[in-house]
């Protein structure tokens, strides 16, 4: 099984130019091309012929699911879906903290190629407590046990490189790379996030970057390439123990390599490399084994130590 997720902040499909233009976020998603997107801040109106969500729907062909958080005569807003994959389940889990914005998440099942794909789709809170309030709401909610590709997506709002929240998540999700997608213009920060479980189904992370998209949002769309394969991945144990790992910072395409030393690795016989920089043997005896390169983001680091002075 192949396939491309997404995450995109669109808000509302107002530009950094100031204009609102559905048909432009629907051009940046058509070069994305991606099989599942997780939106974020859409504004829709049901019944409308200008309802934004519709049209992104129709222009990428994919079925759209709504997770409204704050529902108006004249508008919905939230959080949405886009799939061309087979849907199977829909789940909505209220994240709301008294006094704040509402929040929500959207809890979706899928099955790709014969496999079990939940995915959760969210926007959290800005302040710290809130988020750590809503990420605690969440980790239950992950069926690693019983499925075969787990995977939040979103804008999780962390400014924080080792937030609260990012370190209850790395439990379930440990080791997973992360991308600088906001402002659009310069990226500084990674607040848009996408968690694999297991980790060794992520291919690829970056974000997507255009023309289009450095005006049509103030974020950049960060895009997954996910890959099992049944002789490399039918034999792992997805419930094998989770660890808890700190929030590493590193580099915007992920390149996977075999751990120096490890027993693996010497067998060069039954390795190969792929474009992306996947190693490791592809035996049902031998699984991959795979380390990520850190790279040091002083831009994050900066803004966190300033964050926390204030």
């Amino acid at each position: 099984m192949q396939f491309k997720l997404a995450t995109w902040n669109i808000h509302r499909c107002i530009g950094r130019d100031g204009v609102m233009s559905p048909g432009r976020c629907a051009a940046v998603l058509n070069e994305i091309d991606a099989n599942l997107v997780a939106l974020q801040e859409v504004e829709s109106r049901p019944g409308d012929e200008q309802d934004a969500l519709a049209l992104l729907a129709r222009e990428t062909g994919s079925h759209a699911i709504a997770g409204a958080t704050l529902v108006r005569e004249d508008a919905h807003y939230g959080n949405a879906l886009l799939t061309r994959l087979p849907l199977q389940a829909v789940r909505h889990h209220d994240l709301s903290v008294p006094g704040r914005e509402p929040r929500a998440a959207l809890d979706v099942d899928f099955e790709a190629d014969g496999y079990r794909v939940q995915m959760i789709a969210t926007h959290l809170g800005l302040r710290p407590a809130e988020r750590r309030a809503q990420v605690r709401r969440l980790l239950p909610r992950f069926d690693v046990r019983r499925r075969d590709l787990v995977v939040l997506a979103g804008d999780l709002n962390e400014w924080f490189l080792w937030g609260r929240p990012l370190r209850m998540l790395h439990r379930i999700f440990p080791g997973t790379p992360h991308v600088r997608s906001w402002p659009a213009r310069a990226p500084l920060l990674s607040l848009d996030r996408i968690w694999v479980h297991p980790r060794q189904a992520l291919v690829r992370l970056t974000v997507h970057r255009s023309a289009l998209t450095r005006t049509a949002s103030d974020h950049l769309p960060l895009i997954a390439e996910i890959g099992m394969h049944s002789d490399a991945w039918h034999h792992l144990n997805f419930n094998e123990t989770i660890t808890q790992r700190s929030d590493r910072d590193e580099p915007a395409c992920a390149r996977l390599q075999p751990e120096a030393g490890n027993q693996h690795s010497r067998r060069t016989e039954d390795h190969r490399t792929t474009a992306d920089g996947l190693r490791g043997p592809l035996s049902r005896s031998s699984p991959p084994q795979i380390i990520l390169k850190p790279r040091i983001n002083l831009p994050g680091i900066v803004f966190t130590i300033l964050a926390r002075v204030r």
